[in-house]
């Protein structure tokens, strides 16, 4: 995978790049070209069911309408690489190992006919890795803040990611808080209206979603891509084009 992007921080490898996998490229430019195309949809436990409003299976064009960079944050085992596998993939992969440091994948969506090449991160949920996590944080344009509905502990460290957004310096960032393995009804911890009433208290956008059953991957993905796209026009149209000022004339030597 290539993408001609600005420099970015260099970062320890991730465990895909050390089985010999590319390095990502850095996170942000005007336009990339030679984009990955998303594989069809292969065998496994679950896969993607395509919503109204946005495909998956045409070809992406090499110049998108709108490129993005997301970060996934939250506890480790809520279940981000999982997510980003059946997002990316359309298969459901059981026994991934844990993200060491990030991991990086591309997913480009049609949505409202308007292409958008989302540059995904994964990072690692471990303390260790955490300033590590800060670095990214800094160009993000969305952040997908993930926990687990059976793990009180995962949703109470969403203020501790929020805050580290806040440290970031992350200003007007588009934040969805996303209750992952919503399938386990037998060991859930956190219901859907603790989910949310904390949305709505933190000015976040909300949704729950299944990993392992393929529920609810695409649509929470298409509408961060919508709210991105408003805030960035609603940010082109409060721009006041200033004139430049005119340098005073200078005096004649005969004045």
């Amino acid at each position: 995978m290539e993408a001609a992007l600005e420099a970015q921080p260099t970062l320890p490898p991730t465990a895909a790049q050390a089985e010999g996998e590319q390095g990502p490229p850095p996170p942000r430019e005007p336009r990339a070209e030679n984009r990955p195309e998303d594989p069809g949809t292969g065998s496994g436990e679950a896969g993607l069911t395509p919503s109204p409003g946005g495909p998956t299976g045409s070809e992406p064009p090499a110049d998108p309408d709108y490129i993005y960079h997301i970060i996934f944050l939250g506890d480790s085992n809520v279940g981000k690489t999982s997510f980003l596998h059946l997002l990316h993939q359309d298969t459901f992969a059981s026994g991934l190992t844990a993200t060491v440091g990030v991991d990086f994948r591309v997913k480009n969506l049609l949505v409202d006919n308007k292409y958008y090449a989302l540059q995904l991160w994964d990072t690692a949920g471990q303390e260790r890795y955490h300033s590590m996590t800060r670095q990214l944080l800094r160009k993000a344009d969305g952040v997908v803040l993930m926990y687990d509905v059976t793990s009180q502990e995962s949703f109470a460290h969403v203020r501790y990611w929020l805050d580290c957004l806040q440290d970031a310096g992350c200003v007007g960032v588009v934040v969805l808080l996303l209750g992952n393995k919503m399938d386990c009804d037998e060991e859930r911890q956190v219901s859907t209206e603790a989910g949310q009433q904390l949305a709505q208290e933190l000015g976040l956008s909300f949704g729950e979603c299944s990993a392992a059953l393929g529920h609810n991957i695409l649509e929470p993905m298409m509408n961060l891509a919508r709210s991105l796209k408003r805030q960035e026009d609603l940010l082109k149209g409060s721009l006041v084009e200033v004139a430049p000022e005119r340098p005073p004339k200078k005096a004649g030597c005969c004045s």
